[in-house]
């Protein structure tokens, strides 16, 4: 938490300043330090320790209430309570997106699977793309929790490759994007056609197909198979 001082002083240079929190349940408040000011202590840096102090010890999940008392020799005065605030650290980076994909309509249709949620609900997940022609990231989507599905077929061209990420997103923080996954928009390869027998031997077969449509994507590579 940081602070900014009070414009009085009350007559007497203040002192410390000490933070207090709550139990996270709702109990009385402790406090937790004291932040001797460059008045009390000559070689204390004010401006560090005197504005700027991280709670620590608390329990994932609860929310606490917080407040800062400013002290001098006549006593100390307590500012504003700050909270609830939920002890929760960013959720966990999730993995890269899978796909599915089609081309006729273009459509890239994905899947992830929620990361660890770091003490509070995932609420939604963001979806960035680029262009397709590898081109900046930009955000396409916001995916509200519990969903973990998109179908993006606004903006997708049959045989380009688009780069995704995700990141996830609770009330407080969001994580880290995922690493970049590329799929292209296209469907699967039709069936081959018109197979002919071409010739024959006792050690040798040779057949002749017809090349099937791509849905979007070049055909690289056919596999045969026999008994």
């Amino acid at each position: 938490f940081r602070w900014v001082a009070p414009l009085s002083d009350g007559g007497s240079p203040i002192t410390s300043f000490d933070p207090y929190r709550d139990d996270g349940l709702g109990g009385d408040f402790v406090r937790v330090d004291v932040l001797p000011t460059a008045y009390f202590e000559p070689e204390t840096e004010t401006s560090v320790t005197g504005h700027e102090y991280k709670f620590t010890g608390l329990v994932t999940s609860r929310s606490y209430n917080f407040f800062i008392a400013a002290c001098n020799k006549r006593g100390c005065k307590s500012g504003t309570v700050f909270g609830p605030i939920t002890a929760a650290a960013p959720p966990d980076q999730p993995d890269a997106p899978m796909a599915t994909t089609q081309n006729n309509p273009a459509m890239i249709n994905l899947t992830w699977t929620p990361p660890n949620n770091g003490g509070l609900p995932i609420t939604k997940m963001e979806i960035e793309r680029d262009d397709g022609q590898e081109g900046v990231m930009a955000k396409i989507a916001e995916v509200n929790a519990p969903a973990t599905s998109y179908s993006d077929m606004g903006g997708v061209a049959a045989g380009r490759t688009y780069r995704y990420r995700i990141r996830a997103h609770h009330s407080q923080s969001a994580s880290q994007y995922s690493r970049i996954a590329s799929f292209v928009a296209a469907g699967l390869p039709s069936k081959p056609t018109a197979v002919q027998l071409v010739s024959q031997s006792r050690t040798n077969i040779t057949v002749r197909w017809t090349p099937p449509a791509d849905n979007g994507a070049g055909v690289y590579q056919f596999v045969l198979r026999r008994d």
